[in-house]
């Protein structure tokens, strides 16, 4: 990638498996937010960059709302899900999955 520090950078789609688990689910109730405010919330306390895609109004306000915080234990529950892939914290199966990012 050009030399890029990519260390923190994580690709993915915020829908799907992940935003059905436990954790997530408990978190955005707890809060009283949506998954993927949830995990877009749990990327930024981890220090992850983030650039959500979104081709509705919606859906782009939403994720501009981030003004809670996860608790210590939340953000564990969400860190657990981890598909256990050194320097990688993927979402789903996507095509970058194969690049070394290490």
């Amino acid at each position: 990638l050009g030399g890029q520090d990519v260390s923190k950078a994580s690709l993915s789609a915020l829908g799907g498996p992940l935003s059905e688990q436990p954790p997530v689910l408990a978190a955005a109730a707890a809060h009283g937010v949506s998954t993927a405010q949830v995990l877009l919330r749990w990327a930024c306390q981890k220090d992850f960059a983030v650039i959500p895609k979104s081709s509705s109004l919606e859906h782009m306000a939403e994720n501009l709302r981030l003004d809670f915080e996860l608790s210590d234990a939340e953000v564990d529950g969400i860190d657990a899900l981890d598909r256990a892939e050194p320097g990688r914290q993927c979402w789903r199966n996507d095509p970058l999955r194969a690049l070394d990012w290490a």
